[in-house]
């Protein structure tokens, strides 16, 4: 046995066959036919695929050189045998992969861990599993922080890992990296266990599978936060968004503040190094301010901004105050011009036409800096025009910062 004598198992539901579940859209949403195509079609297999064979499993398999440590992949004998062959090939790559099937979304996940755990344990000892989707990594020091817990005085308590990093990923890169910090996600929601040699018996808590959003309702729940240990992957295919518009990725991820700290990301997802590195250099500024601009009758102008691709745009601005003022979350607001012709994510849209798609600016010092992100659907052309208009502030202001930087689709 490895590293302080504990069994470790992840587990992966790899698109399975459920058409009896109410807990996946995929299954709720469509005829048994149309399920199976959408569950089964290439477009969303080929995103899986790429993300667990060529992302996550290089990165389990440094689990495996460190601790006893195994990967259950739950699939089922409904998929296609082209890629079912797949993960036939991925389970003799990487030999710490063990493949439990599936038959109409029936298996026995307790009975295939415990044959697994009587192989490897020579006593009793602790067992820790935890759950991770087929498109979503965890980091190289997942298990390390995991470990942490493997201890008696936690057996039959769950681990959620709140901080984590999301990340959109088309066209087989990841891209928009940004920082989350949520609680109860699935990915890498882990439980203890133990295991008794002298009876035979592998021991959870009975209430494993439950809606993971509620675990705490159902056992004692230590939440940590401390380190990123997730990729929570943001796709066109993925089924918890089946029920609405494939443009909500670039939305969801918006609501989360850009990565800041990318040393992190580099050294914790080194499968996602180069895609990261590429995210960051591929930035490119389509307008700077060349010199301060002072407001006239509360505006400030931005013309000639090259916005014709569609994609994510930053905006990193400063300005100072003639006249001081209590913090107003509204002083001020960034506009976009030709409202009529683009749709933006990432603003809201006024029905005033002078205002078009806006976003307001807070203020509440005699120096004000901040950054703005939107997604444009389609491109404005080069010649979109930016403004910053008072709004709650009632005096003028000077720009001295205002640059505005593609970061691609």
């Amino acid at each position: 046995m490895k590293n302080n004598d504990a069994l470790y198992f992840g587990v992966t539901r790899f698109s399975v066959y459920s058409p009896k579940s109410s807990g996946w859209n995929l299954s709720s949403q469509y005829s048994e036919r149309d399920y199976i195509d959408n569950l089964y079609s290439d477009e969303r297999l080929s995103a899986r695929f790429d993300i667990f064979i060529n992302y996550s499993l290089p990165i389990y398999a440094s689990y495996a050189e460190k601790y006893s440590y195994r990967h259950i992949v739950i699939y089922s004998e409904e998929m296609p045998y082209v890629w079912k062959e797949k993960l036939y090939k991925a389970a003799s790559k990487f030999p710490f992969v063990c493949l439990c099937k599936s038959e109409e979304g029936i298996y026995d996940i307790s009975g295939f861990m415990k044959k697994l755990v009587q192989e490897q344990a020579k006593s009793s000892c602790l067992v820790l599993q935890f759950r991770v989707d087929d498109d979503d990594v965890l980091s190289s020091e997942y298990i390390d922080e995991l470990s942490k817990y493997a201890s008696k005085s936690f057996v039959g308590m769950s681990v959620s890992f709140g901080s984590g990093i999301a990340a959109k990923y088309r066209e087989n890169v990841f891209t928009n990296f940004r920082s989350v910090r949520k609680h109860f996600l699935a990915l890498g929601l882990a439980t203890v266990g133990e295991y008794d040699k002298h009876k035979e018996e592998l021991w959870f808590p009975d209430s494993l599978n439950k809606n993971h959003i509620e675990t705490d309702l159902y056992r004692p729940v230590i939440v940590d936060s401390r380190k990123p240990v997730y990729i929570w992957t943001h796709h066109d295919f993925q089924d918890t968004d089946a029920k609405s518009p494939k443009d909500s990725v670039n939305s969801r991820l918006l609501s989360y503040k850009p990565l800041s700290d990318n040393s992190s990301c580099i050294h914790s997802f080194p499968t996602l190094s180069n895609d990261y590195a590429k995210y960051r250099s591929d930035a490119v500024i389509v307008y700077s301010l060349g010199s301060s601009v002072a407001s006239e009758d509360g505006m400030v102008k931005f013309s000639a901004v090259d916005m014709s691709s569609p994609g994510l745009y930053k905006i990193d601005y400063s300005f100072y105050l003639s006249s001081p003022l209590r913090m107003n979350s509204r002083g001020l607001v960034l506009c976009l011009a030709k409202s009529e012709e683009v749709s933006v994510e990432g603003m809201s849209l006024s029905k005033r036409k002078d205002i078009g798609w806006f976003k307001y600016v807070s203020v509440g010092s005699e120096r004000v800096f901040g950054e703005c992100e939107f997604y444009l659907r389609s491109g404005v052309g080069d010649d979109g025009v930016l403004y910053l208009k008072r709004w709650g502030y009632q005096g003028e202001f000077l720009v001295d910062q205002f640059s505005v930087r593609y970061l691609g689709r």
